[in-house]
């Protein structure tokens, strides 16, 4: 094990326990202390305890000065394997992590960090496959923002994979694990936090590492001093070595207030030209022997002995690593500024990669440079080519710093740029703030209009706040111009969002008009799409226009190019298919615009695909899979400070968990995106809230909860021109409702215009679940021949849709249609198959509901279920008594009797007072 590690017994028992885990499925262990507390001293021990069991370890000890050097701590990772990864990794992975790892050129797309993180996960499988990997990383919290994104994407996909992360924190204010080790792997990952040693172990750390020997009052001065930090305690004692082991009484301790005073203390005894080839090591992201003499006049054989033999840096070949990073950055930070310049002005003249190079020239300059600006923004470039926006945003807003004075407009182009970068890569917020910046001193003209567009394009789907703004780009624009026919388009969608879907048409077929006589293919493409959904909801053939959009070439790099991935034709013509009833077309044409988005390192954009993703897939009984697409969704807008949507993940989340029956949490998420909806202006989704409420209740067997939630929506449909009926198909769970409360009248008038509406635009699947609500509604009626007759018809019409829960449903309708004809056998069958299908989809509480009325055949869960109070009041309401009747007979309020009616109908399964009548009066043997 090395060096021997003292104190840390509790820590060792915890890297015993993670070693023992990896080989049973991923998991992680976190160490978590103050700098100097020990930390990395028992990550190191662990490296190889793993290596003695046949594991394989993978390593990267990071400095703060690499947090911005893209793919650095996955190129440490990786790097030893890269040729082995090339040969077993599928062509397109294996190309997106040669280009993050430098091992290949990018062809101007490149690959963005969502591919090189389906490459990282598909390169851990492979190589856990062949023995537990564990990835051991040192001081995690200086990982590059790159790195990080592609290690949590694939972390949060290993379940069995015999992969372990160990990695040290520090834990310090404002710094954080951005792996989120803990978040990726749950109950599977431990933190430990490294605390501060005891007196006793602390001297004999001191003895170990210095020889000193210290008395004992002299020991618990210094452990009082450090707190317990054996790297505080170290450098003290080595301190005191030079001018006597022990104090005098009341003598100070030679304690500067931090570490980094002690550490200078140390550095400065070096030879100066030791400290100006530290000072080049800690101002580069990678040092190297070969790069250091390259950057160092006169280069000496021996520039850094000095160094290694004072335990500053460790030279291992031509690689060049610092012994704790605190000491590379007490080196940066003690040097004056202009011995920074002038280390990064000749490191600009010695390293190879562009990126660097560029950021060299920029720390380098005093002032505004444009050739430096210029290198700034081609690296800017570069790095959004290889996937890493955030990196490229950096770049970009050191180019905009960089750029002289008089020179507006590519200060201008700059900063829009940097804030692009900075919303695709998926920080919304400081988008939002830098377009902000903008706006504030922008003159009125297109100038503005060009800044204000781009901030519409980062507000989505707040109406509240888009209607305004692009109201304002608007009246900028005096002069047709394709800004102004995408502005003009933009509002179309508003009107979709939140207001009248004829004014959307309207507005849609103005940009439309506009933008024909234009070069740029952009503004057409809005307009088209724009028009294509809203008339569909108006019921109206649309197959021309989104033909016409997916023709258009669009111009990846143009002007708010990003607007084109929120409004994409093939992204809608997904939509539209699945709402149509053909989940496997839709389903490729989704997929086939999330892969263009990860082409193009579009990833906040991704949000809206993952939508429809998430319904399509909740629609297809792919509950867990429509979760998963959810929980990205929200992952994603989480990460980018994206609150303006946050209601559209919040619905298809709530949908999945309603379907798999957990109430509680799709509750919560369904009330908070209604809330949200409605702060924003979104009557779109305050209608797929509420949809997804009145489900819930329906699952639960309340049918006036759903009705309570869903009965003011038709009117929203209605008001707003909506005929399309695959969009909300929200209105046989309000059918269903009020059969189970007996209002046959409402059910009726709810359900003509949808089966009218379905009939005309023949909507297969919303004519099948027509189909069972007239079988519900004659089965409430007593006519049980006719209601068969339907809910078969309605069976039939499903089996071929692939959509297996509504199948399911029909089938559930059907055993309860004969179980109440007396058809005992018939209705079994029917049940149990419905049972089944439930139970294979995971959607618990309607099989909870199969259940019941299975169990009802035979009169297994009759009145004898019922509780006292319960058979008393069903018994008075099965006598035909109104429940104002029989709560004057009981002596309770009106609002017990409904409450516990309302159990008495979920205990038996039934929707109806004919069908208590049915239950409570009829003889025993009759049923």
């Amino acid at each position: 094990m090395g060096e021997e590690i003292v104190g840390r017994e509790r820590e060792l028992e915890a890297l015993e326990r993670f070693l023992s885990m990896v080989p049973h499925g991923a998991c992680g262990l976190v160490l978590a202390g103050e700098p100097g507390i020990g930390k990395s001293m028992v990550w190191q021990a662990a490296l190889p305890l793993a290596k003695q069991r046949g594991y394989r370890v993978a390593t990267s000890r990071l400095a703060g000065s690499e947090a911005t050097l893209t793919y650095a701590a996955l190129g440490d990772l990786l790097a030893d394997v890269a040729d082995e990864l090339a040969v077993a990794l599928p062509d397109p992975q294996r190309r997106a992590l040669d280009i993050a790892l430098l091992r290949a050129e990018g062809s101007g797309r490149g690959a963005d960090r969502r591919a090189v993180s389906t490459a990282t996960l598909g390169a851990l499988k492979l190589l856990a496959a062949e023995r537990p990997l564990v990835l051991a990383v040192d001081d995690v919290q200086w990982i590059d923002g790159a790195s990080a994104s592609a290690l949590s994407f694939a972390l949060r996909r290993l379940t069995t994979e015999r992969v372990g992360v160990l990695a040290t924190l520090r834990d310090a204010g404002g710094l954080h694990d951005p792996i989120a080790i803990e978040g990726c792997l749950g109950p599977r990952a431990e933190r430990i936090v490294v605390d501060a040693l005891g007196v006793d172990s602390i001297a004999k750390i001191v003895r170990m590492w210095t020889g000193a020997e210290l008395s004992r009052p002299t020991l618990v001065r210094v452990h009082e001093a450090t707190l317990g930090n054996p790297l505080f305690a170290r450098e003290i004692v080595r301190a005191l070595r030079r001018d006597g082991l022990d104090l005098l009484p009341g003598e100070p301790l030679p304690a500067p207030d931090d570490l980094e005073g002690l550490l200078h203390a140390r550095l400065r005894r070096l030879p100066a030209r030791t400290r100006n080839a530290l000072l080049l090591a800690a101002a580069t992201t990678r040092p190297t022997v070969h790069v250091l003499r390259a950057a160092t006049p006169s280069a000496q054989a021996d520039l850094l002995g000095p160094a290694e033999d004072a335990d500053v840096v460790r030279v291992r070949g031509d690689e060049v690593s610092f012994t704790h990073p605190l000491l590379a950055s007490t080196v940066y930070r003690r040097a004056t500024s202009a011995r920074r310049r002038d280390a990064h002005g000749r490191l600009a003249d010695a390293v190879d990669d562009p990126e660097e190079r560029a950021r060299h020239l920029a720390l380098a300059a005093a002032e505004p440079a444009a050739d430096v600006a210029d290198a700034l923004e081609d690296a800017a470039h570069g790095a959004s080519g290889r996937g890493a926006p955030a990196t490229a945003a950096e770049l970009a807003e050191l180019a905009r710093r960089m750029t002289p004075g008089d020179d507006v407009e590519a200060s201008r182009r700059r900063a829009m740029k940097a804030a692009e970068y900075r919303f695709v890569s998926g920080d919304a917020v400081a988008a939002l703030a830098l377009a902000g910046e903008l706006l504030e001193v922008a003159p009125p003209g297109p100038g503005r209009a060009e800044i204000g567009y781009l901030i519409s394009v980062f507000s989505w789907n707040d109406v509240t706040r888009l209607r305004p703004v692009l109201d304002a780009v608007v009246a900028d624009l005096e002069e047709p111009s394709a800004l102004l026919a995408s502005a003009i388009a933009d509002l179309g969608w508003v009107e979709i969002l939140g207001g009248d879907l004829r004014a959307a048409s309207a507005k849609a077929r103005e940009a439309i008009e506009l933008a024909e006589g234009l070069d740029d293919p952009g503004p057409l493409s809005l307009g088209l799409v724009t028009a294509a959904y809203a008339e569909y909801m108006l019921g109206r053939d649309v197959a021309g226009l989104l033909e016409r959009a997916l023709d258009l070439q669009l111009d990846p790099e143009g002007p708010a190019a990003v607007s084109y991935s929120l409004v994409s034709a093939r992204n809608t013509l997904g939509a539209l298919l699945m709402w149509s009833g053909d989940l496997d077309r839709a389903r490729s044409e989704l997929e086939a615009h999330a892969q263009h988005l990860v082409e193009r390192g579009q990833y906040l954009p991704l949000w809206e695909g993952f939508i429809y993703l998430s319904e399509l897939e909740t629609r297809a009984g792919n509950f867990s899979k429509a979760l998963e697409h959810a929980e990205e969704l929200l992952e994603t807008m989480m990460e980018g400070g994206y609150e303006q949507a946050r209601e559209t993940g919040l619905w298809v989340r709530a949908l999945a968990l309603a379907h798999l029956g957990i109430a509680d949490r799709s509750r919560g998420d369904a009330i908070e995106g209604l809330s949200l909806a409605e702060r924003h202006g979104d009557v779109f989704h305050v209608i797929t809230n509420r949809s997804v409420l009145g489900f819930l209740e329906l699952s639960l067997s309340h049918p006036e909860g759903a009705e309570r939630w869903l009965s003011p929506l038709p009117e929203l449909l209605s008001s707003r021109g909506i005929v399309e009926q695959g969009i909300y198909p929200f209105p046989p769970d309000l059918v269903e409702a009020l059969v189970g409360m007996g209002d046959l009248d409402r059910a009726g008038s709810v359900l003509e215009p949808f089966e009218q509406h379905a009939s005309e635009l023949a909507r297969a699947p919303a004519l099948a679940a027509s189909a069972r609500c007239r079988g519900l509604m004659a089965a409430a009626n007593g006519d049980f021949d006719r209601a068969t007759t339907s809910i078969t018809t309605s069976i039939e019409m499903h089996a071929g849709m692939g959509q297996p829960f509504e199948l399911a449903r029909s089938q559930l309708a059907l055993g309860d249609v004969r179980r109440r004809a007396k058809q005992k056998r018939s209705a079994r069958e029917a049940l149990e198959t419905a049972v089944r299908m439930f139970d294979d989809l995971g959607a618990s509480l309607w099989a909870a509901k199969a259940r019941r009325s299975l169990a009802r055949i035979s009169g297994r869960s009759a009145p004898h279920d019922l509780t006292a109070t319960e058979r008393q009041i069903a018994g008075l309401v099965a006598t035909g008594l109104t429940n104002r009747e029989v709560a004057d007979a009981l002596f309770v309020s009106v609002r017990t009797v409904e409450s516990n009616l309302s159990r008495v109908y979920s205990k038996l399964g039934i929707a109806s007072r004919r069908e208590l009548r049915a239950e409570m009066l009829e003889p025993e043997g009759s049923r």
